[in-house]
């Protein structure tokens, strides 16, 4: 028999973790444009961690049923996603929103 305590702490934890990595990734992206202002490659790494800490959030707002930092980051990499004109990035950011409002 499956411990649902147990399956409910893996998953916390799972996420937490999750959410850690794509920070990391966020702060180095931000790293690199810090030195190379103009670097495509460092914006859309930051528009990507943007939208997958929000999608993590998403995730975790299925559990807690709290969906406001899921929120904030969609809001937070749709803004940046215009600002570099990464278009699949502002449809991906849509598509967020839709899942969130769901």
């Amino acid at each position: 028999m499956i411990n649902n305590k147990i399956m409910g702490e893996n998953f916390l934890n799972t996420m937490n973790l999750s959410i850690e990595y794509l920070k990391k990734a966020l702060e180095n992206a931000k790293f690199i444009l810090s030195k190379k202002p103009r670097s495509e490659e460092a914006k859309k790494i930051k528009a990507d961690a943007l939208l997958n800490i929000s999608n993590a959030y998403l995730v975790l707002g299925k559990f807690d049923k709290n969906y406001n930092k899921a929120l904030r980051k969609a809001e937070e990499a749709l803004k940046y996603s215009k600002e570099i004109n990464y278009l699949i990035s502002e449809g991906k950011c849509f598509n967020l929103f839709g899942n969130i409002y769901f």
